[in-house]
């Protein structure tokens, strides 16, 4: 991440943009990789994990629509959805 990138995703606390959550990507536990499966049938979505400045993120994308959240419970959520794109 770029210090510029850093300053603008510290100043307006928004989420890391999905090139900087690649970078970061760590593995889901068993457990959240069971949570994701569970949730949707449409498994065509990628969904993954990150630790970016010591804070987690959770991202669901495809190639036409990403969603970051900072919980399991939104990326949850949000993955039917995403899939649903892919």
């Amino acid at each position: 991440m770029s210090l510029t990138e850093y300053i603008v995703d510290s100043l307006l606390q928004e989420s890391p943009n999905l090139e900087t959550l690649k970078k970061h990507k760590v593995a889901l536990t068993p457990d959240e990789k069971r949570s994701f499966k569970e949730c949707s049938q449409d498994q065509s979505a990628t969904a993954m994990k990150s630790v970016v400045n010591g804070k987690t993120w959770y991202a669901c994308y495809t190639h036409r629509a990403c969603q970051v959240s900072p919980t399991l419970k939104g990326a949850l959520k949000a993955y039917p959805e995403i899939a649903a794109t892919g």
